[in-house]
């Protein structure tokens, strides 16, 4: 642990869930070019989604882009667009993406700030899940759960004593956001 290294904070904001589905696509996943030198793949959806480009998601059911990506250029409204190769599939009803943290070395999460436009009117708990890396699920784990009803501000804020995490760590953060109320969510980590 280094305490002298600064925090950095990864920004999530939109007005929807923060545990979309894959399947809510209107097309199978498309080939998107090139972003620079990287291969991309294009998600289309039916629905408005609400994740910036830069934003960490993981994508879990699929048979080819099951994994941790960053959204790519090109990602709004309707589209996500993943660094991957393009492999042709229909996707089913049990893909998901997720918000997560996963810097890809090892971390310390030093918890978040969450800002909601109303307070919460329907019950619904904010997650925090630790998928720990290792091949089985059993080191997998719920860090945090917060009951959402009647909540504006939360701050969690463990910078003091911040939680070490692996290089294969993943943090998947997940709300159902069933009032669609405009969220601004910051993350805070630092590299171990």
């Amino acid at each position: 642990m280094n305490k002298n290294q600064p925090w950095d904070i990864l920004r999530f904001t939109g007005s929807q869930t923060w545990n979309g589905k894959t399947n809510h696509a209107t097309t199978a996943p498309a080939d998107g070019g090139y972003v620079g030198r990287d291969p991309v793949v294009k998600f289309t959806l039916a629905a408005t989604h609400y994740i910036s480009v830069g934003s960490m998601i993981t994508i879990k059911g699929t048979n080819n882009y099951d994994g941790t990506h960053q959204c790519m250029a090109g990602t709004a409204t309707v589209y996500i667009y993943i660094p991957a190769n393009y492999v042709a599939e229909t996707l089913g009803t049990g893909d998901t993406f997720k918000l997560t943290l996963a810097p890809g070395h090892a971390f310390e999460f030093g918890g978040f700030k969450l800002k909601l436009n109303t307070a919460v009117s329907t019950a619904g708990d904010l997650t925090i899940t630790v998928d720990a890396g290792h091949a089985a699920t059993v080191y997998d784990y719920q860090l945090y759960k917060q009951a959402m009803d009647t909540i504006q501000y939360l701050n969690w804020n463990i910078q003091d004593e911040p939680e070490p995490f692996e290089k294969d760590d993943e943090l998947t953060f997940a709300w159902a956001n069933a009032d669609n109320l405009t969220y601004g969510l910051e993350v805070y980590w630092r590299r171990r």
